[in-house]
């Protein structure tokens, strides 16, 4: 009888373990995933405030490249105050400075502050050339950006004019002093769609690569591209394309951004489970 008793018990104390061990685990589990979500919704906020600078800055790129940089402390579109050090197309390399206002709107609804400066070796559509941006308490939509961005057009390949773009020490912060994510980028953008006309609206880009980062959680991430970014000028969105985030010996998570709908909604996938998310404005 007491034989017996100790087997019960036994058998009452390893279920009692196993039930708190299984319940521990699923809490841990449901933890990773929140945690993936999290970072894949901070890395694809930071690749779209990215490529809004970008079109951005190309659009100013343009109008002075049509102007032949012949412009000096000239207002832009009424709020883009532009200095260049050389005023005309053929003495390279050029230093342009955009100061904009505290609530410079642009035609795409991006709201821009601070200033940008750019050292460019020759005009964006020239291959070799090679552009490097600085950010001086510069704002996009009320977010602050830091870091260095460099792109460098690497001529046509596969008959598209395509440019490879990176960034260091990059960094993006709320208006409430969170730091959405930091980040280091290594990626090409090709020019699908557009690059034959003189309209920037019809301007669509593929882009492909890998970024590596801290969300604002503190927590270290690495995301590779694993289906090509389709962004169109006339979309403030990712309108296509997938991204794979992984923390290290955690979970992956993949965010799909659509078939190519203009729209802020997207989907993230973690261990076979798949939730749909709204990304920010």
């Amino acid at each position: 009888m007491k034989t017996k008793s100790m087997y019960i018990f036994l058998l009452s104390t390893f279920g009692i373990s196993f039930f708190f061990s299984c319940k521990k685990e699923d809490t841990n589990n449901s933890e990773n995933t929140e945690a993936i979500i999290e970072i894949q919704k901070n890395d694809a906020e930071a690749t779209r405030i990215y490529n809004l600078i970008t079109d951005e800055i190309n659009d100013i790129s343009a109008t002075l490249d049509t102007l032949n940089y012949s412009v000096n402390a000239k207002t832009l579109s009424s709020c883009v105050t532009v200095t260049i050090n050389y005023h005309d197309t053929t003495t390279w390399p050029k230093t342009i400075i955009l100061d904009f206002s505290s609530s410079c709107t642009t035609e795409n609804g991006n709201v821009l502050g601070g200033q940008i400066t750019i050292n460019q070796t020759a005009r964006y559509r020239d291959q070799g050339m090679l552009r490097t941006i600085t950010f001086n308490g510069f704002t996009i939509n009320e977010n602050l950006v830091s870091g260095t961005k460099t792109i460098a057009n690497l001529g046509f390949v596969n008959g598209f004019r395509t440019y490879s773009v990176t960034i260091e020490n990059g960094s993006i912060t709320t208006p409430e002093g969170e730091v959405i994510a930091t980040r280091t980028a290594q990626r090409t953008r090709t020019w699908v769609e557009g690059e034959s006309t003189t309209s920037r609206w019809d301007d669509v880009y593929s882009i492909t690569g890998t970024t590596s980062g801290t969300t604002r959680n503190g927590i270290d991430y690495t995301a590779t591209i694993v289906e090509p970014l389709l962004v169109a000028r006339n979309c403030r969105w990712i309108k296509q394309g997938k991204i794979s985030a992984v923390i290290p010996d955690l979970l992956e998570a993949v965010i799909n951004f659509g078939d190519g709908t203009c729209d802020q909604i997207a989907t993230v996938t973690v261990n076979g489970n798949t939730r749909t998310i709204t990304l920010h404005h």
